[in-house]
């Protein structure tokens, strides 16, 4: 358990990184080459406002309270039970188990060749990366400058849980990425 504590806070910075940086990255590329200005996911600029405002008036100290217990606790824990564990973790277990017995077999024959296993798990990873990204835009302008770096966290994300095997890894891992993007937000002009 300790070291799967210890892969989650390593993996952390470089996770966060690649992922902010995909972001700008995105919104440079689309202003550059096509013209078109990206705005920021919805969700940031209502954190943005609120936590601006959270010293206004009580109800708004609860509500700027209320929003960062949400992003910062209950928004990791439930995506990642959602798409690491229900939409990543149990098909691979699923269909796992049936391809136990052909990957040695396959293996035997083509050790350098992916085994059916990775080539299973990097699918459903995949398919979990995209439903996690496309869930952030149900009620959010669409495209934005976070599409392709949600679907990059969706898969460090499913990485991350299969390497430890403990769904609590990324749900760490995910509050701490909510956390940094947070101070982000007041360090990095929007």
């Amino acid at each position: 358990m300790l070291k799967s504590l210890k892969t989650t806070l390593k993996a952390f910075p470089v996770i966060t990184v690649v992922a902010v940086s995909l972001c700008f990255i995105t919104t440079e590329l689309f202003d550059l080459l096509l013209g078109i200005k990206l705005p920021e996911q919805s969700i940031v600029a209502a954190m943005r406002y609120i936590i601006t405002h959270a010293f206004d008036s009580i109800k708004n100290f609860l509500n700027c309270a209320s929003a960062l217990a949400q992003v910062l606790v209950l928004v990791p824990v439930v995506e990642e039970i959602l798409f690491r564990w229900l939409l990543f973790m149990l098909p691979l277990r699923l269909v796992g188990k049936r391809h136990a017995a052909e990957d040695g077999a396959v293996h035997t024959a083509a050790a350098s060749a992916p085994s059916a296993s990775t080539r299973i798990a990097v699918c459903i990873a995949v398919f979990s990366a995209a439903a996690f990204s496309a869930a952030h835009y149900i009620q959010m302008p669409w495209p934005n400058n976070a599409f392709i770096a949600l679907f990059f966290f969706g898969l460090a994300q499913c990485w991350l849980y299969r390497k430890t095997d403990y769904l609590w890894c990324p749900a760490l891992n995910h509050a701490l990425f909510n956390t940094a993007n947070l101070v982000l937000m007041f360090i990095v002009p929007s």
